[in-house]
């Protein structure tokens, strides 16, 4: 249910690329970080919470999810409650490093959603394409700090 019937030059123009913008929180949303590994990797041995959005412009499963789960208010207040580091790796352009990652976990193609739990790099939760705001907050809470 990935988005190839999407994919610049499959059949339809592909609509304008736009510019990245900066990792900033829009008016009380999640603060996204633009994917960089050594960020990532930072996250990691801090023993965060990491959510990382694989997603591209001309995607539009992706953007139905942004809208419909993870850029809403309960999404959002889990993200902030958990101190999620929420990173977005934009795939727009199929940058190679992006694509090698898409592969290392089983998928060719976005969207794609992974959750690392807080202390617990080495066990990635890895959602389905088409995501739910219930398995979301699900997720997280799996994956969130333990409350002892």
């Amino acid at each position: 249910y990935f988005c190839v019937w999407s994919v610049p030059g499959l059949g339809r123009p592909a609509p304008p690329v736009m510019a990245a913008q900066p990792a900033e929180p829009q008016a009380g949303g999640i603060a996204w970080q633009r994917f960089e590994l050594p960020a990532l990797n930072k996250a990691l041995a801090d023993n965060k919470t990491v959510f990382i959005d694989f997603t591209a412009e001309w995607c539009l499963t992706c953007k139905a999810n942004e809208q419909a789960v993870i850029n809403t208010a309960p999404v959002i207040n889990k993200f902030k409650a958990l101190n999620v580091v929420a990173f977005r790796a934009d795939w727009t352009k199929q940058d190679e490093s992006i694509t090698r990652l898409l592969n290392k976990f089983g998928r060719s193609g976005v969207p794609l959603y992974v959750i690392f739990p807080a202390g617990k790099p080495t066990e990635p939760i890895v959602l389905p394409e088409v995501i739910t705001q219930g398995l979301v907050l699900e997720k997280l809470d799996q994956a969130g700090p333990s409350r002892t």
